[in-house]
């Protein structure tokens, strides 16, 4: 039931929203409420600047990733010959090489983790600039316009075409953010 008034609700309303940013807005009691909606993943997946940011972080992770298949590969062969040398090492002797090999292989799954780590962070700092970004031109819109309410696409279940701001704000982020240098991992 309140599924059913909520959408006679929205037809309501969108059916009386005009085209454009310039709607009239809507009296709710004392307050006139203008608003606008905004997909805010749409952004998050178009801007060139995220764009930007994946090609940058994808080239970070390339060259991890070949790094740590080296390593994996001369980790290979030292287990390798670590199998060679058990039949002519002392049992104390294999031991010690054993242990030696552990602490390298753990040495390794370190670094993996860490370099992971980084990558994550270096990645999560560049958004959070396209992130402050975004936040600083949506507020910029909601002044120009004087919008007193912005809901989230995702949070809204029939939106009217002229109240959706994706676009507008998609192009105002391009921009005057363009690119965004993720700083290189673990520096």
């Amino acid at each position: 039931m309140r599924y059913f008034v909520f959408m006679i609700c929205a037809l309501f309303l969108a059916a009386a929203v005009k085209p454009g940013l310039a709607q009239e807005p809507v009296k709710v009691g004392t307050l006139r409420v203008k608003m606008a909606v905004i997909d805010m993943n749409a952004v998050r997946r178009n801007a060139t600047a995220v764009k930007d940011i994946r090609v940058q972080v994808e080239k970070f992770r390339a060259e991890f990733q070949a790094e740590i298949k080296k390593e994996e590969e001369e980790l290979r062969t030292a287990n390798q010959e670590l199998g060679r040398q058990r039949a002519i090492l002392s049992p104390e002797a294999f031991t010690d090489e054993r242990r030696k090999f552990d602490q390298r292989l753990a040495g390794v799954q370190r670094k993996v983790q860490q370099r992971k780590q980084n990558l994550d962070k270096a990645l999560n700092d560049a958004m959070f600039e396209v992130q402050k970004s975004l936040n600083k031109i949506v507020v910029d819109l909601a002044k120009e316009h004087s919008l007193t309410l912005i809901l989230r696409k995702e949070q809204t279940v029939l939106v009217a075409k002229p109240l959706n701001i994706t676009e507008v704000v998609l192009q105002r982020l391009d921009q005057v953010v363009p690119t965004i240098k993720v700083v290189e991992p673990g520096k």
